[in-house]
């Protein structure tokens, strides 16, 4: 895949990437900025401390796809690295100066090793773990947890937390 920069298809809260080459064969979503209160977990899920929103921009990157044809190929990892550094690019929004840390947090399956490795690359770490219901929350999808709170399906810490921190150029 060869230069462009990541194409925003959704200039809200919820930002979707596909890099222009590709014609959909890869995208990213994001949802930030979100505010610490929203970022934070429970403490057993072991993740870092959330730092203040005066202090760090914080993300949630809510998924990853790319087309089972093209997978291995790089376009994955090329775009997520666009969308890094259109993060660190952005300098203001609604005339408010951004803090200079961003802190990138992505919730995966302990199983899905190929991404786990991709998330390691771009400098992600593991952060902590966390239950299946507090992935749908942080990705904005409360309203998928059933009303009974979903049992141990949704309770139990299974998950695998990473994040990465980058700084505003």
């Amino acid at each position: 895949m060869n230069g462009g920069s990541p194409v925003c298809r959704y200039p809200a809260a919820r930002h979707s990437f596909v890099h222009p080459n590709t014609r959909m064969l890869v995208k990213v979503t994001l949802l930030g900025p979100v505010t610490a209160a929203f970022y934070t977990l429970p403490d057993v899920a072991q993740q870092p401390v959330v730092q203040p929103d005066s202090d760090e921009e914080k993300w949630q990157m809510l998924s990853l796809f790319t087309l089972p044809s093209h997978r291995g190929c790089g376009v994955a990892k090329t775009l997520c690295n666009a969308v890094l550094s259109w993060l660190r690019k952005t300098k203001t929004s609604l005339g408010k100066e951004h803090p200079a840390q961003i802190r990138v947090r992505i919730m995966v399956k302990p199983e899905n090793t190929a991404t786990i490795k991709l998330y390691e690359g771009l400098g992600s770490a593991h952060a902590g773990q966390r239950t299946l219901g507090e992935a749908l929350i942080a990705n904005g999808d409360a309203e998928l947890i059933p009303e009974d709170g979903g049992g141990d399906a949704y309770q139990q810490r299974k998950g695998l937390i990473m994040a990465a921190t980058i700084r505003r150029q």
